[in-house]
């Protein structure tokens, strides 16, 4: 491979079992779309305080752990990690609490 060059591998698509099998993505053009989506969406953000950069970040984490068709929020990206390695404490977050969820749609839509 030359310096600057990419290496893809191959990637699970999937698709509900009584449709037919979805084609396979181009990674270049799916990238491409990644990239564009990302950059379009992070555009809308009108936060023009300090640490903008930090902000922006923070937003896409949020927005990443959320549901794509429905908007759903993701409940917990750590369910079950201990609060401490080696420690007792292991909470169990596979529902969403309304606190977070509340907490991450007024951030998403007081950024635009």
């Amino acid at each position: 491979m030359e310096l600057g060059g990419r290496a893809w591998r191959s990637s699970s698509v999937w698709g509900p079992s009584h449709a037919a099998a979805p084609g396979i993505p181009d990674p270049e053009a799916a990238l491409a779309a990644t990239l564009t989506f990302w950059e379009d969406w992070t555009q809308e953000c009108t936060y023009d305080g300090p640490y903008r950069e930090a902000v922006v970040r923070s937003l896409i984490t949020l927005k990443a752990m959320t549901y794509g068709p429905s908007g759903g929020i993701v409940a917990a990206p750590t369910t079950s990690l201990p609060e401490e390695i080696g420690g007792k404490r292991n909470w169990d977050y596979r529902l969403t609490w309304l606190r977070d969820a509340a907490m991450t749609l007024a951030a998403l839509l007081g950024s635009v």
